[in-house]
């Protein structure tokens, strides 16, 4: 299976990007950040900006202890732009 990558420059250290599709994450370990494309019902992308540098990202971060990315994802949301 082929999968995605691209890489970018964060805080001068290049950074790789790897995009799974997938229905577990079992076998990825450790799971670092968790960002989630959500779509409404006009197939719109919920974007939201960073309090700090105001740039446009989709909701996200990092886990928590023993958290699932599944509940991260869930926290991030709220946390950043109050969807639940």
């Amino acid at each position: 299976m082929q999968h995605l990558q691209s890489s970018y420059v964060f805080n001068g250290q290049e950074v790789g990007v790897t995009w799974i599709k997938t229905n577990t994450f079992k076998k990825f370990s450790p799971i670092t950040q968790v960002y989630g494309i959500c779509f409404n019902d006009k197939n719109e992308i919920l974007i939201c900006r960073e309090k700090i540098d105001k740039k446009w990202q989709i909701p996200g971060g990092h886990p928590e202890n023993g958290e699932t990315p599944e509940a991260t994802l869930i926290r991030e949301l709220e946390e950043e732009t109050d969807v639940k």
